[in-house]
């Protein structure tokens, strides 16, 4: 079950009354305009937090947002796209001192989805049989990145909603004015 802690935003009044002003549309739009930088600060830290090993992993953490049954929504999400990297460690192949693929040999490469095991570095994996041989795997140590994040830098990306939210609703409630007149 996912745990929850208590956030206090301060000024959630004064920003209730100033987009009650305002019609639905701009609304959306400051709230849409605000929770761009604030995911991307979780997305930063998650990335900042992710192991390495290829360094697909971070690379493939991305934001977006979105309008959800009419509510602006922000994700921080695993990229769907396969990279293709040069394989570490694969048996039968050459390698130099540096272990480097040796001179005249190209290196293998394998096709690596991190969306397909980016939940498996995250909660890790207790022992299980391998599917196409004989034997067990140990499992693996959970590596969290994702949740991490949010403990750290959730109450960051709140504050910088506020922030710009409020900045967006000035530019839209000024924007309706120079109308009006």
């Amino acid at each position: 079950m996912a745990k929850t802690s208590p956030l206090q935003v301060v000024g959630l009044k004064e920003m209730q009354a100033k987009m009650k002003e305002l019609a639905v549309a701009p609304q959306r739009r400051a709230v849409r305009r605000a929770l761009t930088p604030s995911a991307n600060i979780l997305r930063d830290e998650a990335r900042r937090l992710a192991p390495v090993r290829y360094g697909i992993l971070r690379k493939a953490i991305k934001t977006r947002t979105t309008v959800l049954f009419g509510v602006p929504t922000a994700s921080v999400y695993i990229e769907k796209k396969k990279y293709r990297v040069a394989a570490k460690g694969i048996k039968g192949q050459r390698r130099n001192k540096s272990g480097k693929a040796a001179a005249g040999e190209k290196p293998r490469m394998i096709s690596v989805s991190p969306r397909s095991t980016a939940h498996l570095v995250e909660f890790g994996t207790k022992p299980h049989a391998y599917k196409k041989r004989a034997g067990m795997h140990p499992g693996a140590r959970a590596k969290p990145f994702m949740r991490p994040a949010m403990d750290a830098k959730g109450a960051a990306a709140i504050a910088k909603f506020g922030e710009v939210v409020g900045a967006e609703i000035d530019k839209e409630a000024a924007k309706l004015a120079a109308k009006k007149k």
